[in-house]
């Protein structure tokens, strides 16, 4: 365990409260996308999307497989969300961020765009380093290991150096086995992972875990 690690934190219901319904909205964009604009018929949406979801790690995977889909296209349409109608500054959110030893950055299957308006909502920009994106994997997201591969590629450091917060567990999993400290952010506490409740309370996570540590 790393105690001056690199940071790799989510962003859709990791830096804010999933309960508050941001991506409830980017959810149903994706199924009208997949109605509307793809033209599959509605009792075949959720079925499809959860097919895609256990083969592909996300939507967009599957529609580019199977339909062709612009990537671009549906990235644009589905984040198409006013973030200011979900989200408010978070003083506190920045300044814990800001209190934790080492560089930080988004690891997110968003696109840059969104990943950014969060960001910027929040009031937490001066707080993050970098943004990686799903065009920074190819298209190919979390939990894929591809994904991981690329982001410590760009940071250059290996995983042991880096802790992973994100509210999936099936993405933390894959940063368990590459070796990352991994802090679940959110619903109930699992096996393997830290757990938290919010990000706000990394600085005592990390604090506890350094006074942990064997001298």
């Amino acid at each position: 365990m790393s105690l001056n690690p690199t940071w790799l934190i989510d962003c859709d219901n990791t830096l804010y409260p999933a309960g508050n319904r941001l991506f409830d909205n980017v959810n149903a964009l994706i199924i009208e996308y997949m109605r509307e604009l793809v033209g599959i018929p509605e009792d075949e949406v959720e079925p499809l999307r959860l097919g895609y979801w256990k083969r592909y790690g996300v939507t967009l995977g599957g529609l580019m497989a199977d339909f062709n889909v612009d990537p671009e296209h549906y990235l644009s349409y589905v984040h198409n969300v006013p973030l200011s109608d979900y989200l408010s500054p978070d003083p506190a959110l920045s300044e814990a961020l800001h209190s934790l030893p080492g560089r930080k950055v988004i690891f997110t299957n968003a696109t840059q765009e969104h990943a950014r308006g969060v960001i910027d909502v929040l009031g937490m920009s001066g707080a993050v380093e970098k943004i990686y994106d799903i065009r920074d994997f190819n298209y190919i997201p979390k939990p894929k290991l591809y994904a991981y591969e690329r982001v410590l590629a760009g940071e250059g450091v290996s995983a042991d150096r880096c802790w992973f917060v994100e509210d999936s567990e099936e993405n933390l999993s894959t940063g368990k086995e590459l070796g990352m400290t991994t802090i679940l952010v959110g619903g109930s506490p699992a096996t393997g992972h830290h757990h938290i409740g919010r990000v706000h309370e990394l600085p005592a996570l990390y604090a506890r875990l350094r006074a942990e540590e064997p001298s």
